[in-house]
């Protein structure tokens, strides 16, 4: 029911994936135009201090601040989709 109304639409969605090394982090930060869906692939994260772990995701709405720090041994892998907020 979700795809017959994007048809046709303005929407506007982005996607790739982040490879984040054990430890690192991507720094607090927002996005004032768009919606932002984490998905883990591979390994696990800490996103606003909760955990996500391999077929895990976090959706960060538009002007909500958010970081994410690889809390395990290897690799993270995330697959990010933005889509416009308006």
């Amino acid at each position: 029911e979700i795809m017959p109304s994007l048809v046709g639409s303005e929407m506007c969605i982005r996607e790739g994936c982040i490879r984040i090394e054990p430890g690192k982090e991507i720094e607090l930060h927002h996005h004032d135009k768009d919606h932002e869906i984490y998905m883990v692939l591979h390994g696990e994260v800490v996103i606003l201090g909760n955990l996500y772990k391999k077929g895990e995701f976090h959706v960060c709405n538009c002007d909500e601040s958010h970081n994410c720090r690889n809390s395990g041994a290897t690799e993270a892998i995330l697959l990010t989709m933005k889509i416009d907020a308006e």
